[in-house]
């Protein structure tokens, strides 16, 4: 029997640091499997991390789990029959950043009129910040 004959991958959308959402569309004669594969480095298969969405042809979507926060993923649509496994084009993304603020330092953010999402690195702002947790500990009345 042939393999597949044709198979779509979806872009990747409502990405977070551990979960994503792909899917695809598949078509072709008895197809005994269906997902997505993902995986860190380019050309995933069904050896990598996967997931398994029925069977048959049409559209599917799938849910990307155990992913790591900052992470560049490859993404392929699969579907297997009795020929064999073929694979949709690759797409790629890349996890959110985890956030690691403690809520102090997310109030001391705020104050200076910026409401962060992950933990700051510029310099400048650091220094700003250390400065604003200065003064709130000058000020603080007894």
């Amino acid at each position: 029997m042939a393999l597949p004959t044709v198979i779509s991958t979806s872009v990747i959308t409502s990405i977070t640091t551990t979960t994503a959402t792909g899917g695809g569309n598949v078509t072709g004669l008895t197809i005994t499997a269906r997902g997505v594969v993902w995986n860190t480095s380019p050309s995933p298969t069904i050896a990598n991390s996967k997931t398994t969405n029925g069977t048959g042809s049409g559209a599917f979507v799938s849910s990307l789990t155990g992913l790591l926060a900052n992470n560049t993923y490859y993404v392929r649509a699969y579907a297997t029959n009795s020929g064999g496994t073929a694979y949709g084009s690759q797409v790629s993304f890349t996890t959110v950043l985890a956030a690691t603020m403690s809520q102090d330092d997310y109030d001391l953010w705020a104050k200076i009129g910026y409401v962060p999402n992950v933990t700051p690195t510029d310099e400048s702002v650091a220094i700003q910040l250390a400065y604003l947790a200065a003064e709130s500990i000058i000020n603080e009345q007894p």
